[in-house]
């Protein structure tokens, strides 16, 4: 898979002018780099680092890992789709310039994933505002919500208009949610395109859909289960560079 760049890099520790950026970075960093080193060992056939972790966090590091390999199939195999389409928009994005493979493409989307990740404790300098809050229950809340209205979305049975008018504040919410998290739109760019041109069952692609919307979805149940309060009994804010812990 070649060499990642160093993300978060190491440059941005100047930046960060306050213990909890600092602590945010590393915390952040130690994270992406052992996914990243798992990522290299499924390829090259060494023992994942993975298997060093304590058991309670097994699960949910591996299947954020299983995340990206799915992910990366589907770009692998989907690259005669992408590839034309990348082209088109390389010029409102620089960095994607010298993306030319699909492992180009890859290595692109895990590191703007990794640092927006870290970019939280930054949003005022990152075109948002100088304000970012983390709630478990929140989270859990619009997770449940999502899903319901996901499986409403699935089903082939025709609407009633209360029906319609719930998957349409569904398809607004989901919007919202797309634009607000903006280190991860060219992984929705890239899974967006694969689902229109592999809608049919026919297409070679789009068993490799399916397995990646299975894992992804496994992905965020994991994190879900994770944000119980038994795990984390805080919210917290960030703002102004300082991280404040919250009541539930």
């Amino acid at each position: 898979m070649g060499i990642v760049y160093d993300t978060p890099p190491e440059s941005i520790l100047a930046i960060c002018d306050t213990p909890d950026r600092v602590e945010h970075w590393k915390q952040v960093k130690a994270r992406y780099s052992l996914l990243y080193a798992a990522l290299q060992t499924y390829f090259t056939g060494e023992v994942s680092p993975l298997q060093d972790l304590p058991d309670s966090e097994q699960e949910l590091a591996m299947a954020h890992r299983d995340d990206y390999l799915a992910l990366y199939a589907l770009i692998h195999d989907g690259w005669k789709y992408i590839s034309p389409e990348l082209e088109k928009i390389k010029s409102e994005r620089g960095v994607l310039k010298e993306v030319k493979t699909p492992g180009g493409l890859f290595h692109r989307i895990f590191i703007d994933e990794s640092f927006w990740d870290f970019c939280q404790a930054f949003r005022g300098e990152v075109g948002m505002n100088d304000w970012y809050e983390f709630s478990p229950g929140s989270r859990r809340k619009n997770y449940y919500q999502n899903s319901k209205d996901h499986l409403l979305s699935s089903s082939s049975a025709s609407k009633t208009k209360p029906e319609q008018a719930k998957l349409a504040r569904y398809k607004k919410r989901l919007e919202k949610q797309v634009n607000e998290d903006k280190g991860r739109l060219l992984r929705y760019w890239c899974t967006g395109l694969i689902q229109k041109k592999a809608k049919s069952q026919k297409n070679p692609l789009y068993r490799k859909l399916k397995e990646y919307e299975q894992r992804n979805s496994e992905f965020n149940a994991l994190i879900i289960k994770s944000m119980h309060h038994r795990y984390i009994p805080n919210s917290y804010s960030w703002s102004r560079g300082k991280k404040v812990l919250r009541n539930k």
